[in-house]
């Protein structure tokens, strides 16, 4: 039963890497952090507040864990630790 479970998971991981998003743009909106996302609205994916979500840069191999504050029609308001607003964002505004 607990190997049924360990290859469940491991599927999950598979199907969840399908909606990664290459060079997806985070803008900033007051406390939030803001990412468009495609296909939200039809629950593609699906995406609950709560939700973890991961970022990387291009070409680091950081990922910073943000939290999912909103879920609006096709985006959604993150909050990340204060590390990803100190190494990453100030590059990109």
């Amino acid at each position: 039963f607990s190997a049924l479970l360990h290859v469940e998971e491991l599927q999950m991981e598979v199907d969840i890497r399908h909606y990664d998003m290459d060079s997806a743009q985070l803008t900033p909106g007051g406390v939030y952090l803001i990412l468009k996302v495609p296909g939200l609205a039809e629950n593609r994916p699906s995406l609950l507040k709560g939700d973890k979500l991961y970022a990387s840069t291009p070409g680091n191999l950081v990922e910073y864990e943000g939290y999912v504050h909103e879920v609006w029609k096709e985006e959604v308001h993150l909050r990340f630790a204060d590390r990803l607003i100190i190494d990453w964002l100030p590059l990109s505004w």
